[in-house]
């Protein structure tokens, strides 16, 4: 009796450790059926999603928020895209006819909803990954695809009206502007170069380059993107090397000969160059330098409050852009284009308020615009860079000290003389 009873403690033991490896054996192996269902599934990746003709039909956050925001909150709808339903709207019809031919969105999306999803991206500074659960699309590629390809037709549409190639009427345009509010005579802009870093690994960040100039009022009137600060390849570099630029004809300062021609206003982190007056470098100052380091500055100054309007203003700039380098240039240009835009269409001056900018008070101090605050610390994207050119020729050295001696002659403004004053003490 004993002996059946162990014989059978045995044998149940044995039945208990084969079922056991069975079902280990069934996880780790589906059934057959199961792979060809897994199979079928993977062939037919289209039945997980809505079918093209459907896609945009779905109820999303466009239809239950945006809608509803652009009929009834103007303010709401200024904070997600950085304009008035006016300017959005003639955005709109300027990008509905190059939408309907491109063949790189889907077939049922509006502009309207592709200039959302890539402002978005660009004033709000969301992912492609939070865009696309948002908005129920299917992928990251489908935000990413939408988002890149509007932003090329943004460059597209708007480049020829507001970041067209200046003309000589435009330069002297310009120049007027800049003697009239900034005290600078003979100069066609202001100048400078950045950095705008991409992607970061292993504790090194990749960088774009961008060389831009703007006018009087923060509007940017040349963009030119490189690798590395490397613009001595690109047709505008060439052109301010070369002093090649349509500037006008130089202008009588003293009413002598000789006559100074037109230039842009950098500071140290630009080459000096004929076309290029930057300030001097502060082991090399005296009173005369003094004074002209501070109307350089004065003039420089712009370009700077230009980008922090843009930075303030669009979020993705600040962090790091974690695209390619191809991607990046299609979003800086689409950025800058739409900055201008908006700067010239925004009548009311909600983008850019009064003292949002750097401003002056009635001493004629620099006082920190709102841009400022409004960034704070999270300016990480876009930085400072240098442009080093070589040779320096001697001719754009005896400019600088020619104009030097004009603003501490003839050229005087009265406040120039209290600012040295001040920082000498």
């Amino acid at each position: 009796m004993e002996e059946d009873l162990a014989l059978s403690s045995l044998l149940f033991m044995k039945i208990c450790n084969l079922f056991g490896r069975w079902k280990r054996a069934q996880r780790r192996s589906p059934p057959k059926r199961l792979n060809r269902n897994l199979e079928q599934i993977k062939k037919n990746k289209s039945s997980l999603s809505l079918p093209p003709e459907e896609f945009w039909r779905c109820p999303n956050n466009f239809h239950w928020v945006f809608v509803p925001m652009k009929e009834q909150d103007d303010e709401e709808f200024f904070e997600n895209t950085c304009m008035n339903v006016t300017m959005f709207n003639k955005l709109v019809s300027l990008l509905e006819p190059e939408i309907a031919e491109s063949a790189l969105l889907p077939e049922k999306i509006t502009a309207e909803q592709c200039l959302v999803l890539t402002l978005e991206y660009l004033v709000k500074g969301f992912t492609f990954y939070y865009i696309k659960s948002k908005y129920k699309l299917r992928s990251y590629e489908t935000a990413h695809d939408i988002i890149l390809e509007t932003c090329e037709l943004l460059w597209k549409v708007l480049r020829e009206t507001y970041l067209a190639e200046p003309t000589e009427s435009t330069y002297s345009t310009i120049a007027e502007k800049f003697s009239e509010k900034w005290h600078l005579p003979c100069c066609a802009g202001a100048i400078t170069c950045m950095k705008i870093v991409t992607r970061r690994k292993k504790n090194r960040s990749n960088y774009t380059a961008v060389l831009a100039t703007c006018d009087h009022n923060y509007v940017f009137t040349s963009l030119c993107i490189g690798n590395k600060c490397e613009f001595e390849n690109t047709s505008f570099g060439q052109a301010v090397i070369n002093c090649t630029l349509p500037f006008p004809d130089t202008e009588d300062l003293t009413g002598n000969k000789p006559k100074f021609p037109y230039y842009f206003a950098g500071n140290l982190c630009m080459p000096l160059l004929k076309t290029i007056m930057r300030t001097y470098r502060r082991f090399e100052e005296s009173d005369r330098r003094k004074i002209f380091n501070y109307r350089i500055s004065r003039g420089y100054q712009v370009i700077d409050n230009a980008f922090g309007i843009l930075i303030a203003r669009m979020h993705i700039f600040q962090k790091a852009i974690n695209t390619k380098p191809d991607d990046c240039k299609s979003i800086v240009r689409a950025a800058v284009v739409l900055h201008n835009f908006i700067m010239v269409n925004d009548e009311n001056q909600k983008y850019c308020p009064p003292k949002f900018a750097d401003w002056e008070d009635d001493n004629h101090s620099i006082k920190a615009g709102g841009w400022r605050y409004t960034a704070g610390k999270k300016i990480f994207s876009l930085r400072p860079a240098k442009w080093a050119v070589r040779n320096h020729k001697q001719v754009a050295v005896d400019r600088r000290d020619f104009l030097a001696a004009y603003f501490e002659s003839k050229g005087a403004v009265e406040f120039q003389n209290e600012f040295v004053d001040s920082i000498s003490v």
